[in-house]
């Protein structure tokens, strides 16, 4: 199986990569992490013993990640919360770490020999608990994150927040904890996300780096067919996606997806993509890029890789 971590803003997906090259989305879990519940007889792990008989009631370990599942049909959009025929022993939503794998397992696409499930969740990536789960139920998984100059994506991230809930502050408010002392609030998630180096650090405790493949989401726009060439030689696949995939859509500055034996509409990014973002102070984009050096760094030695996010800012 394949993690992809587009740190860009977005949804989640899981896909298959298909014999053909190209991938086909089928399901969209989405996870969603569920307050603790009340302790009763009936809410217990399968595995363990019934943590209710503890006089501290149900511990925190017993507390688990879930998955929304949503299909999308002919017939519309269809949402439902854990598959409970799968295991009728786990009777709420709380469950161990292993009942959550086997239903994570379940909800992903059936795969035939030389077809491999994809699946992308952003959050993934920022998440502590994330790699050792992983780990737990693939070690041998490969992991592709993409990632961008960390303020554009601080701005991006903002800007789709943005465009949610337009009463928010602004981001020169957001980005401070003291504008004045020149203080980053760096607990800000929009901030946070784009330390690379402090999660790439959890991750590397359980997964060696040659299991990890690092996209640059400026070539990524720039050149899709050479980073889609890393992409598919990471994962052993045929180079079917190529140069003739792919033509740009000046109107969204993104490149669109194309099959050049299909007579069929492109495929292009959706409206909540390529939003125009807002004007930022430009004293606080200086003040960010000194913040995020030093981290940048860090990330380019820890990946072997120079994304020269410090050569395209002072190219502006």
């Amino acid at each position: 199986m394949v993690f992809a971590w587009a740190l860009l803003g977005g949804s989640s997906s899981a896909a298959v990569a298909e014999p053909k090259g190209l991938l086909k989305t089928r399901f969209k879990p989405r996870p969603i992490i569920f307050s603790p519940y009340v302790c009763t007889e009936n809410s217990f792990p399968c595995e363990g013993p019934n943590p209710c008989h503890s006089p501290e009631g149900c511990p925190q370990s017993y507390w688990a990640t879930g998955f929304k599942l949503t299909a999308r049909g002919r017939r519309g959009t269809h949402m439902a919360e854990f598959p409970w025929e799968l295991n009728s022993c786990c009777r709420t939503k709380l469950f161990s770490s292993l009942s959550c794998s086997f239903l994570y397992r379940n909800v992903m696409p059936k795969t035939l020999d030389g077809q491999i499930t994809m699946e992308k969740t952003p959050s993934y990536f920022v998440t502590n608990e994330a790699p050792k789960r992983i780990h737990s139920m693939a070690k041998d998984t490969k992991l592709i994150v993409v990632v961008r100059n960390p303020v554009t994506r601080a701005i991006s991230d903002y800007t789709q927040t943005l465009s949610k809930k337009p009463e928010i502050p602004t981001f020169e408010v957001l980005a401070f904890k003291n504008r004045t002392l020149g203080l980053i609030d760096a607990s800000w998630s929009a901030i946070r996300i784009g330390i690379y180096a402090l999660h790439l650090e959890n991750w590397l405790q359980y997964f060696p780096l040659s299991q990890i493949l690092f996209v640059s989401g400026e070539r990524l726009i720039i050149d899709p067919a050479g980073e889609m060439a890393k992409v598919q030689d990471f994962l052993g696949l045929k180079r079917i996606v190529t140069e003739k995939h792919f033509y740009f859509n000046k109107t969204k500055g993104f490149p669109c997806l194309k099959k050049p034996e299909d007579s069929s509409a492109p495929r292009c990014l959706g409206k909540s993509k390529g939003r125009t973002h807002p004007k930022i102070d430009p004293d606080v984009i200086h003040r960010l890029r000194k913040f995020y050096k030093p981290f940048n760094v860090m990330f380019y030695q820890m990946t072997g890789q120079d994304f020269q996010w410090e050569q395209e800012e002072s190219d502006k």
